[in-house]
């Protein structure tokens, strides 16, 4: 049995993003701040199982002044959600 698996991506003109990859996107007035999901855990443990872990989010931040063409295009993207 074949079984076909569709990723869907989000084309920017300087990156290509994983949606499943977004782990939130913060909406600003004159910019979109993107947070992605690292795979990098980091953390530590001691003798009595005491300790922690942490991930860090890397974030991508597209302007409407320095990326008009990527800010519109995130902008109609958004608006397709509510629909």
């Amino acid at each position: 049995m074949f079984v076909s698996i569709i990723m869907k991506f989000l084309k920017l003109s300087f990156t290509v993003i994983n949606l499943s990859c977004i782990k939130q996107i913060v909406i600003q007035p004159d910019k979109y701040n993107i947070y992605l999901n690292d795979n990098e855990v980091k953390g530590s443990y001691n003798i009595l199982r005491l300790g922690d872990l942490s991930s860090k989010s890397s974030k991508i931040e597209i302007s409407k002044n320095i990326h008009p063409h990527d800010y519109i295009k995130m902008t109609d993207w958004i608006e397709k959600l509510d629909a």
